[in-house]
């Protein structure tokens, strides 16, 4: 629930808790298209109204896709460590693999040509087409 309203004022209060160790926090962009339709508890938009004198929020690659975010931290060894685009986390590891926003990643990585097996905080296991035919690509709810 709160990450589809409020998650851009909690990332918010966070970086101001923590103003006398950094001095700008960048949000990561969402992965989905920003509109009336769907909720994503974060807007570049109003997410920049959060920063202070202190502390500077920003979205500066908001409009950069998964694709090339992959591609970005492909051969960036703690990029691909501690990549964690899973916000349900049910198997208590860093990312379930298999949640609406773990899964487009790990195919996203495969599409990039980047194996896998470099990437730990996915267990390193390839996607099998088992596993495609049960992901839903749209959410009723958000749609």
């Amino acid at each position: 629930y709160w990450q589809e309203f409020f998650y851009g004022s909690f990332l918010a209060s966070i970086a101001h808790a923590l103003a006398g160790r950094f001095t700008r926090i960048t949000v990561a962009p969402s992965s989905g298209a920003i509109g009336p339709t769907k909720r994503v508890g974060s807007l570049p938009q109003l997410d920049t109204n959060f920063s202070s004198d202190l502390v500077t929020i920003g979205h500066p690659h908001f409009e950069t896709c998964r694709d090339d975010r992959i591609a970005a931290i492909g051969d960036w060894a703690p990029g691909r460590r501690w990549l964690r685009p899973c916000s349900k986390n049910a198997t208590g590891e860093l990312n379930c693999g298999v949640c609406e926003k773990c899964l487009p990643t790990r195919v996203a990585i495969m599409a990039a040509g980047f194996d896998l097996t470099d990437y730990p905080a996915f267990g390193g296991h390839e996607v099998d087409a088992g596993e495609l035919d049960t992901f839903r690509v749209f959410d009723p709810e958000i749609v």
